[in-house]
């Protein structure tokens, strides 16, 4: 019921235990206005690669390339849970799935198999773990 409410063209889940970055939404709002065509823009975690090491060259993603790199690698290389949506689109793939534990890569890799979107290789986002 959230997602009906949501009046922006972009929509961007912050889970209890990220914390976004100085600037993070401008760089990630700046691709998105910058890659009309693109459908999500996904960036780097903090926890996500040593520095330099990045899975695509900066830009549009094709459809299809998030699994494509997923079956090569036996990893998603960025995480759903740092991706930011064209609300329509999101609304259109039915929003979160009812999964626990991976809603937010499901509904990331459901969107990019049919539509294309924008990598930014900056960290936007910290990952704080908890003590178990």
């Amino acid at each position: 019921r959230a997602l009906a409410r949501v009046s922006a063209p972009y929509a961007l889940p912050l889970d209890v235990d990220d914390l976004f970055l100085d600037g993070a939404l401008e760089k990630l709002l700046n691709a998105a206005d910058q890659n009309p065509e693109a459908a999500y823009v996904v960036s780097q975690a903090s926890k996500a690669k040593e520095a330099g090491e990045q899975p695509w060259p900066p830009g549009i993603l094709a459809p299809g390339a998030l699994e494509g790199r997923w079956r090569a690698t036996g990893k998603p290389e960025v995480a759903g849970n740092i991706a930011m949506y064209c609300t329509d689109v999101l609304r259109a793939a039915g929003g979160w799935p009812a999964v626990t534990g991976a809603e937010d890569t499901a509904l990331l890799l459901t969107v990019s198999l049919t539509h294309s979107g924008v990598y930014v290789p900056e960290c936007v986002r910290y990952y704080r773990k908890h003590q178990s």
